[in-house]
């Protein structure tokens, strides 16, 4: 790829809607780290066939509403034939309910599929293809024109992420079954070159089904986009797709409660951090949750609960919020929307806990997105960021430094850097040693005296695969005494045409604790957002920089076991390296496989047969451990 070209397209067709002063700069993804961290993976032809529960089309009602985004990245294969859409909850803004289908210029990997760009470019980039549905009949009744079969669906866009140009364009097709050919453009959209300001407004696109052409068995439609094929860019967001019958251009009542984005964590200052560090003050004391009443003439009543659980899946605590009356519309909820509990975990070892929220009302339309879980990691690493990067952002300077703030509440060693470096442009100096991991003390709340500075590094771009956010170990471990550190990088690009860029996630905003200095002085950062800069402590029982040697103890949980046909099985481990996970049926063969994990995963068993299996885990050290699984 020619990334250097991409880069300068980018930076001056792009990057000015998103620059936030002379100094700091946010850009577009040129690929995708959350399809390298994905616990699915990406559905193939193959694995479609072998796995998939029916090989029956569907009836109606379809309906995909995305509420899975807290699981997996790629859509339901159960509704949908391919998997080059990215399913999330950090893109859009303001989605019906939590979870959207984003289309970009990137495939299903997470990388652009052109190599090359003109800055005017827009060509066919994902699709997102429903499975066969039966428009023919439903048991002895026969489906007709008369019967107004619909297809409803939500847009939006831009949200969080790039704007699309008067080019690009999102666009359906209908399959014709008896025809076996594609109607194409029964809707499309364009860009616009004028980005929309603050623009949450998802639009709702109506399509009445009349040509009997479609009303057959097979009948499938498909939405696909043109982008500029480069990277994470011109992004359109799918939300709330209903195809029934009955549904019409006057039914405006979405009767349905949602979550729409993802709470906070159970942690009051971070997303993630080293088990030793926590503490009870720690705790957060309050959970942020984002709750929508969609039926906008309506006041509907409704209950709040959550639950957490350990790493194991153990119940540890319920939290009851009682019913409320929610206005229409967002942030309309009062008693749900700040809930104050006094619960404090209490790790004993690296693990993670579950929060499992969920409201109850009726009427409602769609039960499934009134249930979200989020992981919050206490194992050996602090984190701000949700997980999910959606932008990029660099400093343009030789010797610019950037760090975040975090606090030490024990003595602990630092052993390393967890960093995500997109590869705009610095993949082109991925071979060049351009940046040093840097640690400053405090000063009146901002970096003070530079208390250690490794050797220069090249970043790692791992060959570009279902892997996780590259880590660099230090020359010398770092003890530090409890107290508040800033941890991050100095960079040093060659020249000005290039520049050291690091993921940014834009839900969780903690620009107050990242600092940037490019003249000498530091400044806090106003751009919105967390970067995905971690820093590892902890004891190890691996020497730095010879850890690829040593042998180390593993342990493997993996539950819930049986396992329901409709659940996700999780495997926890308190492994360091990666492993691979296989499903192997009492035959012999191998049903699913995923490689290059760290920490735990999550798996669909959707995408399974009842009955007896075996998870069979292998360590980078070829130690293999067996467990039976029953699918029920």
């Amino acid at each position: 790829m020619n990334l250097n070209k991409l880069y300068l397209c980018i930076l001056y067709s792009v990057t000015i809607l998103f620059r936030s002063n002379a100094q700091e700069f946010v850009i577009p993804l040129s690929c995708n780290i959350n399809y390298y961290t994905s616990s699915i993976n990406p559905p193939s032809n193959k694995a479609t066939s072998q796995l998939k529960t029916s090989s029956a089309s569907l009836n109606l009602p379809f309906f995909d509403d995305f509420y899975y985004a807290y699981k997996q990245t790629y859509p339901d294969i159960n509704k949908w034939k391919d998997s080059s859409v990215y399913v999330n909850y950090g893109y859009a803004k303001y989605p019906i309910s939590f979870g959207v289908a984003t289309f970009d210029g990137l495939n299903k990997k997470g990388l652009p599929y052109k190599t090359t760009l003109s800055s005017t470019a827009s060509e066919p980039a994902d699709t997102l293809t429903s499975q066969p549905i039966n428009l023919f009949s439903n048991g002895s009744y026969t489906y007709t024109p008369a019967d107004s079969i619909a297809l409803v669906f939500y847009y939006q866009r831009m949200g969080n992420g790039d704007n699309p140009e008067t080019n690009d364009s999102l666009i359906l097709d209908f399959y014709k079954p008896a025809q076996n050919v594609w109607q194409n453009v029964i809707w499309s959209i364009t860009g616009s070159n004028i980005a929309p300001v603050n623009d949450s407004t998802f639009y709702k696109v109506h399509i009445y089904i009349t040509d009997t052409a479609y009303f057959h068995d097979g009948f499938q439609f498909r939405f696909r986009n043109k982008a500029t094929p480069v990277g994470s860019v011109d992004h359109w967001h799918l939300d709330y797709i209903l195809l029934d019958k009955n549904v019409y251009k006057t039914d405006t009542i979405i009767d349905d409660a949602a979550f729409y984005y993802q709470s906070t964590p159970l942690l009051k200052n971070y997303s993630a951090m080293p088990y030793k560090h926590f503490v009870p003050s720690e705790m957060a004391t309050q959970i942020r949750n984002f709750i929508k009443n969609n039926n906008k003439y309506t006041t509907k009543n409704i209950n709040y609960q959550f639950n957490i659980y350990d790493g194991n899946g153990n119940f540890l605590y319920n939290y009851n919020g009682g019913s409320a009356n929610v206005a229409p519309g967002v942030n309309t909820v009062t008693v749900h929307q700040k809930p104050n509990f006094s619960y404090t975990i209490s790790p004993t070892d690296t693990t993670r806990f579950y929060t499992k929220h969920f409201i109850n009302t009726m009427p409602d339309t769609w039960a499934y997105n009134d249930t979200i879980v989020q992981c919050t990691p206490l194992t050996n690493y602090f984190a701000y960021d949700d997980g999910q990067a959606e932008l990029g952002y660099y400093l343009k300077f030789y010797g610019t430094q950037v760090a975040q703030r975090y606090t030490l509440n024990v003595t602990d060693t630092l052993r390393a850097m967890d960093i995500f470096f997109i590869p705009v442009n610095s993949y082109n100096i991925s071979n060049k040693d351009i940046f040093r991991i840097c640690v400053w003390s405090n000063s009146g709340g901002q970096p003070g005296n530079l208390i250690y500075r490794d050797s220069l590094m090249k970043p790692k771009f791992l060959d570009w695969g279902y892997n996780y956010s590259p880590r660099y170990h230090l020359t010398q471990p770092l003890v530090l005494a409890p107290g508040t550190y800033f941890f991050g990088i100095q960079a040093f690009p060659p020249s000005s045409q290039y520049s050291v860029t690091i993921g940014l996630d834009v839900n969780y905003n903690h620009s107050n604790d990242t600092y940037y200095n490019t003249s000498g002085n530091w400044n806090v950062s106003s751009v919105k957002g967390s970067l995905m800069m971690h820093p590892v402590l902890g004891d190890s029982a691996k020497a730095v920089g010879i850890q690829e040697n040593i042998t180390q103890h593993s342990t493997f949980s993996v539950f819930p076991n049986p396992v329901s046909e409709n659940d996700f099985l999780n495997i926890h481990s308190t492994f360091n390296d990666v492993y691979s996970v296989k499903i192997i049926s009492v035959l012999g063969q191998e049903m699913f496989s995923l490689h290059q994990i760290q920490g735990d995963v999550s798996i669909d068993t959707r995408e399974f047969l009842k009955g007896l299996y075996v998870v069979q885990i292998v360590t980078k050290n070829n130690t293999i451990t067996n467990k039976k699984l029953i699918i029920k």
